[in-house]
């Protein structure tokens, strides 16, 4: 790894994935939990059901090492920083950019019906799409002032959807090949 070779040249995208996976996998487990507990109607209220339990354990992580609202804003700054000086190719996490920078393919792949939606190609592009668009918006609200608190949660939760859906995908490509 990076200590082993003296190379600390991805060591900022390592900690952009580390703060998105801090932020995504808290929210998401305290989203599920409470999902679950609310899909077993009045059950899930019952002391026997574990849901409480789980939810205790499971929200408090929403604050640990920082809220997530406020760690999270780490991810839009960088993505702002690295924007500003156009250097977002240094990081392979930000690799969406280079679609906000150039908007001349703004055509989008064929989807005609709901099978096309498990292409890994069409679920690329709606998930850089969805970025592009909050990054924008990011920016614009940035230069004009205005207040970002939640727009910073929710790039950064779309973040790590993209980063969490790309490692999978080059996964189980890989597997594909062995």
């Amino acid at each position: 790894s990076y200590i082993k070779t003296g190379d600390f040249s991805q060591l900022e995208d390592y900690h952009l994935q580390t703060v998105g996976a801090k932020v995504y996998s808290t929210e998401i487990t305290g989203h599920g939990v409470e999902t679950c507990r609310i899909a077993c109607g009045g059950h899930g209220y019952h002391a026997l059901s574990g849901f409480g339990r789980m939810y205790a354990n499971a929200i408090n992580a929403v604050t640990y090492e920082g809220d997530n609202y406020v760690v999270g804003q780490q991810v839009p700054r960088a993505i702002l920083k690295h924007w500003r000086n156009k250097t977002e190719s240094s990081l392979p996490t930000l690799s969406y950019l280079s679609k906000l920078r150039d908007r001349s393919g703004l055509s989008g792949p064929r989807i005609e019906s709901e099978q096309d939606w498990l292409r890994p190609d069409v679920q690329r592009w709606a998930l850089e799409e969805r970025l592009v668009n909050l990054v924008q918006q990011h920016i614009e609200d940035t230069e004009a002032g205005r207040d970002t608190s939640y727009s910073c949660h929710a790039l950064t939760m779309a973040h790590g959807d993209f980063v969490y859906w790309k490692g999978f995908h080059e996964l189980l490509s890989e597997l594909e090949k062995s």
